[in-house]
């Protein structure tokens, strides 16, 4: 579980949030998983707002510019690294009555 900072899609505020976030290479990916709930996590409507995002990796801070996969192959991609990663969030998926939505950060 690692913090990012992003920025609020109504309030501009600066918000932090706990994530859990799988690394690939230099960069990271997001899953929206909302623990399988009906409805996406309010972060993710601030991602789509604005695609800046600060993730504090341990020790390390990276500034990141983030994307929404919509590209089903490059989703699909991108979950079954997550799936190695953590199985829990296959359960996620079966039991949320949504397309759980995933995330790519790169540094810049």
């Amino acid at each position: 579980m690692h913090h990012c900072h992003h920025v609020g899609n109504k309030t501009v505020a600066i918000r932090e949030i706990a994530l859990m976030r799988v690394r690939s290479d230099d960069s990271y990916i997001l899953i929206g998983s909302y623990g399988g709930r009906p409805k996406h996590p309010q972060w993710l409507y601030n991602l789509r707002s604005n695609a800046e995002l600060k993730i504090c990796d341990q020790t390390e801070v990276f500034e990141t510019r983030v994307r929404e996969v919509e590209d089903d192959p490059d989703c699909l991609r991108f979950w079954n690294i997550r799936g190695l990663a953590l199985q829990t969030y296959t359960d996620y998926q079966q039991k949320a009555p949504r397309k759980i939505r995933v995330f790519f950060a790169e540094p810049f």
